[in-house]
C-alpha cells in the first residue's frame, strides 16, 4: 500500500491550505506542503483516531472532504480532497485505520451477544460485526473484555492483511461511533464447523480439514502468532458444505510470541486447550497444536477426549492432565493407523514431543490415499463442547469455577 495525493486543509476561518497525505504501509500521513511539517500521523492500527469520509461532497469541483478526529473529538481536521483521490485514499485504509460507522451498514439480526450480521444497504453483501462499549461508556467487565478482545482481534488481522493466506477469516473494517467500537469480518455462507458435522458427520475428507487447518497453523507460527483457541465453532466455511472453503475465525485471544506473559496468559476453551496453559506462565506454539489435535480427535470419533462438557469439572480436570479416552480411538487404530499415530503425537500432553505444524504436515497421514466412513452418526458429546469458554486470571491452583451456560454462548471465567 503506498499512495500520494494532495489536499487542501479547511482552517476554521475556511480559508484552505494545501497539504500532502501518504498512505503507506505503517498509516497515514499528512504535511504542510508549504512548510513540510507534519500537521498528523495516524498509525496502522490505532483507535486513538477516526476518519469520516464524504461527509461533505461538492459536486461541481469534483471534490470531498475526509475529516480527521481525535476519538475524545477535542481535535478535528478536514481536508477537502479531489473525488478520485479520496475514493483511493478510503478504498487503501479501509480495514488498517479507524472509520466513522457508516449508516449504510444494517444490523440484520444478532448472531451472539454483541455479535450482529450487518447487510450494506441496497446490496446482497453481507459482513460479521463484533462490537463492545468504550470503557468510559461501560465499566462493565464483560464489556471491557470484549473490547480489549476486538483490539487484540483487529491489531492481529491488521497485521495478516500484509501476509495473506486464504484459509483465515477477512477483516474488512474498523469502525466505530460516540459509543462503542467495532470490528466488522466477512461473512462466511457455510456457518461453523460444528454445525457442519451435525449435519453431515459421514463422509467428511479429514485430510483436507486439517490440513487446511495446519496450513493455516503453519502459516500463522511463522508469522509468531499463536490463535490459543482453535475449536470447532471458530473454524467456519466460506461456502456451504465444502469444506475446502474452511477459515479460521476469532482472534479475540490471537497473540504475538512476545505478547504472552502479558495478553491473557491463561485463556481458551477447555476441552481444547493444552495441558501447559493451565500450569505454565510462559508456554509457545505448540499450544495451537493440542488444539488441532483435540480438534482432529472430534472428527475422526465424534467425540470429546475428555469427556462430556455436561461434567464440565471433569473435563477441565482431564484436559489439564491430558487424561483421553482412548478407546474411542481403536476402530481410527484398525482403520486409518497412520490417522492414530498422529492424533496422538498432536495430543501429547509434553509440548516438547508434540510435533510443529510443519512437522505434522510432514506425517505419513497425508501421503496416504484414504476416506474415512463413519459408520455411527451420533454426535454424543460433540454437540455439547465448546458451550463455555475459559479466561483464566487465577493459578491453576486456586479454585475454578465454571458456569455450563446454554448452546452456542460462550462466556468468561474467572
Amino acid at each position: 500500500m503506498l499512495f500520494n495525493c494532495q489536499g487542501y486543509l479547511i482552517a476554521n476561518d475556511q480559508s484552505k491550505h494545501e497539504v500532502f497525505l501518504n498512505a503507506n504501509p505503517l498509516g497515514l500521513t499528512i504535511k504542510m506542503t508549504s512548510t513540510d511539517s507534519q500537521i498528523a500521523f495516524i498509525p496502522r492500527g490505532t483507535i486513538d483516531s477516526v476518519l469520516t469520509w464524504f461527509r461533505s461532497v461538492n459536486e461541481v469541483n469534483k471534490t470531498g472532504t475526509m475529516d480527521l478526529e481525535s476519538i475524545d473529538r477535542n481535535i478535528k481536521v478536514t481536508i477537502d480532497i479531489d473525488l478520485r483521490n479520496l475514493q483511493n485514499l478510503e478504498r487503501l485504509l479501509r480495514g488498517k485505520v479507524l472509520f466513522q460507522r457508516r449508516p449504510c451498514f444494517k444490523r440484520i439480526n444478532g448472531i451472539a451477544n454483541n455479535i450482529f450480521l450487518l447487510q450494506i444497504e441496497g446490496t446482497n453483501n453481507y459482513m460479521v460485526e463484533k462490537m463492545a462499549y468504550f470503557p468510559h461508556v461501560s465499566s462493565d467487565n464483560s464489556n471491557f473484555t470484549r473490547f480489549e478482545q476486538i483490539k487484540q482481534e483487529q491489531m492481529i488481522l491488521n497485521n495478516l492483511r500484509d501476509y495473506p493466506h486464504p484459509n483465515i477469516i477477512q477483516l474488512e473494517e474498523i469502525s466505530c461511533d460516540d459509543n462503542s467500537l467495532s470490528v466488522l469480518l466477512e461473512y462466511c455462507h457455510g456457518g461453523d464447523f460444528l454445525k457442519y458435522l451435525n449435519q453431515n458427520n459421514n463422509n467428511i475428507d479429514h485430510q483436507l480439514v486439517m490440513k487446511k487447518l495446519l496450513s493455516v497453523v503453519q502459516h500463522l507460527h511463522q508469522l509468531d502468532i499463536l490463535h490459543r483457541d482453535i475449536k470447532l465453532q471458530n473454524v467456519l466455511l466460506r461456502i456451504p458444505n465444502d469444506v475446502s472453503s474452511l477459515v479460521l475465525a476469532d482472534f479475540g485471544l490471537a497473540c504475538h510470541k512476545s505478547q504472552i506473559p502479558y495478553y491473557n496468559t491463561r485463556c481458551g476453551t477447555p476441552g481444547y486447550t493444552a495441558p501447559e496453559v493451565f500450569t505454565q506462565a510462559i508456554y509457545d506454539t505448540k499450544v495451537d497444536i493440542f488444539s488441532c489435535g483435540v480438534m482432529f480427535f472430534n472428527l475422526l470419533t465424534l467425540k470429546n477426549p475428555f469427556g462430556s462438557s455436561r461434567n464440565p469439572q471433569t473435563l477441565l480436570l482431564k484436559n489439564i492432565s491430558a487424561d483421553y479416552d482412548l478407546t474411542h480411538l481403536d476402530l481410527i487404530k484398525t482403520k486409518t493407523p497412520l490417522a492414530y499415530d498422529l492424533v496422538l503425537q498432536m495430543l501429547h500432553k509434553d509440548p516438547k514431543l508434540r510435533p510443529s505444524a510443519t512437522q505434522c504436515l510432514q506425517h505419513p497421514y497425508f501421503e496416504q490415499t484414504v476416506f474415512e466412513q463413519k459408520e455411527d452418526s451420533t454426535l454424543d458429546n460433540i454437540q455439547y463442547i465448546i458451550t463455555f469458554t475459559l479466561r483464566f486470571h487465577n493459578p491453576i491452583h486456586q479454585a475454578v469455577k465454571v458456569n455450563q451456560t446454554k448452546s452456542r454462548q460462550m462466556p468468561q471465567f474467572k
